[in-house]
């Protein structure tokens, strides 16, 4: 009988101690880029210059100009690709490896390059893959 209690109180000591994690899990990605949050539509980030702007999308093509630089181009290929992002810097650079077909999620202020509509991003909170559970 006390194998048995000992047993269950383990066992109830394990499961809380993993419901903690995924809650600590679930918390720390809600406060680093919430993904409830409606995305704005790629078309749309041109009505938006010089604003803040939360994208979800594909990467539809990329060029690497150095180790510090990506430009991704994201809701179409290039030439016509709907915005163009500028991934500057070593932090955002050596963390993430980046693949064409793949949604990412994007943010940050939106300015014109080219007369199309592009966003920089200097460190890794301000872009995040989708991750399913």
């Amino acid at each position: 009988m006390k194998h048995l209690l000992f047993l269950i109180l383990i066992t109830l000591s394990f499961l809380s101690n993993c419901y903690g994690q995924a809650t600590k899990v679930d918390s720390i990605l809600h406060n680093r880029l919430n993904q409830e949050e409606p995305a704005l539509p790629t078309k749309d980030v041109i009505h938006h210059i010089n604003e803040d702007v939360y994208i979800y999308d594909v990467i539809s093509g990329y060029k690497i100009i150095n180790d510090t630089l990506k430009v991704l181009y994201v809701g179409g290929k290039y030439p016509m690709q709907k915005v163009t992002v500028f991934v500057k810097g070593k932090e955002p650079n050596g963390h993430v490896d980046f693949k064409k077909g793949e949604k990412w999620h994007f943010s940050g202020k939106v300015f014109l390059y080219k007369r199309k509509p592009a966003i920089t991003l200097t460190n890794s909170d301000q872009l995040a893959t989708r991750i399913l559970l």
